[in-house]
């Protein structure tokens, strides 16, 4: 069989829309928590795209940018971004967005940051997935659900505190969506 290069960059297509993200994994003496946030829009996935469709842009989030760079939505382009006294370098590891769905995978890659005295958060991973709840144009619906593995020092008895960081930041950047919505 002879290969062309039409169907060369065909299977090169395929398989980069086939990649999967590897899940995260915790450094040795680190412990790993999820935290889970849910929230349903009374707008089509185009609407919330519209503010949320760039990851190089994160001013919907609540976050102050310091610098962005590589190509936007890209594998490996990052943003930099001031959370409180922190400053948070992301790396996109996926994107993939169409009119019914829109999902973000990205990740910590600056880490540590102690956040207290009693522990740091060595890494995390987020997975920002958009779809569609309902597709009536007169009362449209769609959700967004977050989700962050995290990585942190110290004792284990900690993770619902770092949980709390993550789960008021999300709730703080649905808030915000919902007010550029309005």
């Amino acid at each position: 069989m002879q290969l062309t290069l039409a169907s060369l960059l065909s299977l090169v297509a395929l398989a980069s829309a086939s990649a999967t993200v590897t899940p995260l994994c915790c450094p040795k003496g680190t412990t790993k928590g999820t935290q889970v946030n849910t929230h349903v829009f009374n707008a089509t996935v185009s609407d919330i795209n519209a503010i949320i469709g760039q990851f190089q842009v994160s001013d919907w989030q609540g976050l102050t940018q310091i610098a962005k760079s590589g190509k936007d939505n890209t594998r490996g382009s990052t943003r930099s971004v001031s959370y409180g006294p922190f400053t948070l370098v992301e790396e996109l590891l996926a994107f993939k967005s169409s009119t019914q769905h829109q999902t973000q995978d990205f990740f910590l890659n600056n880490g540590p940051i102690a956040v207290s005295p009693d522990y740091s958060i060595t890494n995390y991973q987020e997975h920002l997935a958009l779809s569609v709840v309902t597709a009536n144009k007169k009362a449209p619906k769609s959700e967004i659900d977050w989700t962050v593995d995290f990585c942190f020092t110290g004792d284990a008895s900690n993770s619902a505190n770092v949980a709390a960081l993550f789960d008021g930041a999300h709730s703080g950047a649905f808030a915000n969506i919902e007010e550029l919505l309005a």
